[in-house]
C-alpha cells in the first residue's frame, strides 16, 4: 500500500521489494544451512535425524511456497488492478 502512494503500479512495488529482502533472505538460509549441515556430519546419533529433518523441511517449504502462497496472492492482485 505504501507504494501505491508514491505512484508506483503493484508490479513495480513486488520487483523492488523483492530486490531489497533478497540478500538477507539468501544470507539466512545459507547460514542456518550450513549449521545444519555440521550438525548432521558432526552431532552425533540424537541430533543428526533432527539436523536432517530440518534440512528436508526447509527445502520443501522453500520450493512450495512459490506455489502454495506467491503464485495465488500474485494472480488476486493481478485480478484486483
Amino acid at each position: 500500500m505504501e507504494q501505491n502512494e508514491l505512484g508506483r503500479k503493484p508490479w513495480e512495488a513486488i520487483l523492488e521489494a523483492c530486490q531489497q529482502r533478497l540478500r538477507p533472505i539468501l544470507l539466512t538460509t545459507f547460514t542456518t544451512m550450513l549449521g545444519l549441515i555440521l550438525l548432521y556430519l558432526g552431532g552425533g546419533l540424537m541430533w543428526e535425524p533432527m539436523a536432517m529433518a530440518i534440512i528436508v523441511g526447509s527445502l520443501v517449504w522453500d520450493h512450495h511456497y512459490a506455489a502454495v502462497y506467491a503464485c495465488p496472492v500474485q494472480f488476486v492482485q493481478s485480478r484486483q488492478a
